[in-house]
C-alpha cells in the first residue's frame, strides 16, 4: 500500500482520497476512518450510551437539562450547551440561548415574522434561529467560520 500525505494550511476540512483496484480494501479503509468519528457520551433510558455527533440533529436545553435529538431518540446529556460548543464539530452552530443545530441535518430555512429564521430539520422538526445568532449563521453558511 502506498500512502501520500500533504499538509495544506489553506484546506478547511481534511480530505481523504482512496485509489485501489480492490473494493474490499477500500471498504476496510473507509470503515477504519469512520470509526475515528467523534462520539458523545449520553444517557438513554437510565443507560450510558455513545452516539455519533453526525447522528445528532440538534441539542436543546430545558429546565437546566440538556437533550440531544436524533431521528429516533432523545438522549440526556450531562454537559451544558456552552460546554458542548467547546468540543462540537464544525457542522454545529448555536441558534438560540437554548438550542444548537447540526447544519448537516437542516433541510431548509424559512423566514418568519421579525428578524428570525426557522430551521426545518430532516425529521421536519422546526427550530428557531434567533436574531442574535443570524450573523454567525450567515458567516458559517458562506464558509467563513
Amino acid at each position: 500500500m502506498k500512502i501520500t500525505k500533504k499538509i495544506d494550511r489553506a484546506i478547511q476540512e481534511t480530505e481523504v482520497h482512496i485509489y485501489s483496484n480492490n473494493s474490499n480494501e477500500i471498504e476496510t479503509i473507509v470503515n477504519a476512518l469512520n470509526s475515528l468519528e467523534k462520539i458523545l457520551i449520553c444517557s438513554y433510558d437510565k443507560n450510558i450510551v455513545q452516539i455519533r455527533w453526525s447522528e445528532i440533529l440538534y441539542f436543546d436545553s430545558v429546565d437546566k437539562k440538556t437533550f440531544a435529538y436524533t431521528n429516533n431518540d432523545i438522549y440526556d446529556v450531562d454537559e451544558k450547551l456552552y460546554q458542548l460548543e467547546e468540543s462540537m464539530p464544525k457542522e454545529f452552530i448555536r441558534c438560540s440561548k437554548s438550542s444548537i443545530i447540526n447544519l448537516s441535518h437542516v433541510k431548509k430555512f424559512n423566514s418568519t415574522i421579525g428578524p428570525r429564521l426557522e430551521a426545518v430539520m430532516t425529521n421536519n422538526e422546526k427550530i428557531i434561529v434567533n436574531r442574535h445568532y443570524l450573523q454567525q449563521l450567515k458567516l458559517k453558511l458562506n464558509g467563513g467560520i
